[in-house]
């Protein structure tokens, strides 16, 4: 995603915005690395990055990415919610 080149601002609604679009077409290839280049940006993901991150992986049929993803959630001490729980099972 670039973002700069337009002169948009890195920011973690953007990003949420973009790995949404990604989650609704189960775009986890896209999704995976868009929350990782959030770090290489200095923009915190959140809750909502997360769980759209593990919905993408879920949509997807990557239920190890999924798993992954919520590792690195609680590694990241990003608190998990009852979403990023039911994204994650389901």
């Amino acid at each position: 995603l670039e973002m700069r080149g337009c002169r948009v601002e890195p920011h973690v609604t953007a990003h949420n915005a973009a790995m949404s679009a990604m989650a609704q077409g189960a775009r986890w290839q896209d999704a995976l690395p868009l929350l990782s280049q959030m770090q290489g940006l200095r923009v915190r993901a959140d809750t909502v990055s997360y769980n759209t991150c593990i919905n993408a992986c879920g949509r997807g049929g990557r239920w190890r990415d999924a798993f992954a993803v919520l590792l690195e959630m609680r590694r990241h001490q990003i608190e998990a919610n009852v979403r990023t729980l039911n994204s994650a099972i389901s």
